[in-house]
């Protein structure tokens, strides 16, 4: 029963974090990892948790390699859920600005490329690039 318990904890921690990663726009990303420090908090947290819940748990070094291998598993259909979910995201927000670049006057759009440029600046201070504009 606390083995159960364990793996349904550990794989809706990973969705959760899976999907934080997804959903978080604008932060500093780290170019190896592509992980924003929110996110990687965030599963520094997670992992604090679980090392936690080991403990508590008791468990056998045959079962945290176990686990270990489980959690494997999951992060990997995630990240492939999460990959897919952005280029879903990003072909929705590419369509969004089509039909709203339609409505606007050319001095509108203007001060629209000028607007998204203002606002959608990375962190590394490298000019702004909307791609779907």
């Amino acid at each position: 029963m606390q083995r159960n318990k364990l793996f349904w904890v550990i794989i809706a921690a990973l969705v959760f974090v899976a999907s934080s990663v997804s959903a978080e726009q604008g932060q500093a990303v780290d170019k190896d990892k592509g992980l924003s420090e929110l996110q990687k908090q965030k599963i520094a947290d997670l992992k604090l948790e679980i090392d936690q819940l080991n403990k508590e748990l008791n468990l056998t070094p045959k079962q945290k390699a176990k686990i270990d291998e489980i959690k494997s598993k999951a992060k990997d259909k995630i990240q492939r859920i999460a990959e897919d979910a952005r280029l879903k995201i990003r072909d929705i927000r590419v369509k969004l600005n089509k039909e709203i670049d339609a409505l606007l006057t050319p001095e509108q759009k203007e001060k629209m490329k000028q607007f998204n440029q203002k606002h959608t600046a990375p962190a590394s201070g490298a000019p702004a690039t909307n791609p779907a504009r």
